[in-house]
């Protein structure tokens, strides 16, 4: 492996894998060295994004795949659907058809979002005409909640 792919790849091990699969460290290699470099970024989101799941933050981590499992199988391509992703389209439709924010939202919901705001300096009325009028905002004020630790 190129010293750049070694220096990815320990990243990778080190920082974005879970101690309790760290396993078979040499086929995980051998995976990781078969990757594109425009990859490495992508990737290690995924894994941060993955190991939000409900399943992947069990003590035991029976269902935390093998890090070269996870790289063969090219699992960061994977479709993942997270208890949060339901909470931001419920409340980017819910801002996208209302001029106010709703007062039965959850209470994490609306607490997450008061964070997003005070973070992002907007207000509810604002966030609500900007989500209604331009798709791009729409989408990067989702990302800006989800951003937000709830």
């Amino acid at each position: 492996m190129k010293p750049e792919q070694q220096k990815a790849f320990d990243k990778f091990w080190k920082e974005c894998w879970p101690k309790c699969r760290r396993k078979e460290k040499k086929k995980a290699a051998d995976q990781w060295a078969k990757i594109a470099s425009d990859m490495y970024g992508v990737i290690y989101s995924a894994v941060e994004r993955q190991k939000k799941q409900p399943s992947w933050k069990k003590e035991d981590c029976s269902f935390i795949p093998y890090p070269h499992r996870w790289l063969r199988g090219q699992r960061w391509e994977d479709e993942i659907a997270l208890p949060e992703d339901t909470d931001a389209e419920t409340l980017m439709e819910a801002l996208a058809s209302h001029a106010s924010v709703p007062h039965d939202f959850p209470k994490h919901i609306m607490a997450r979002l008061r964070k997003m705001c005070e973070r992002t300096k907007t207000n509810w009325p604002r966030i609500h005409f900007q989500i209604a009028n331009d798709e791009a905002v729409a989408q990067k004020i989702k990302t800006d909640y989800l951003a937000t630790e709830g």
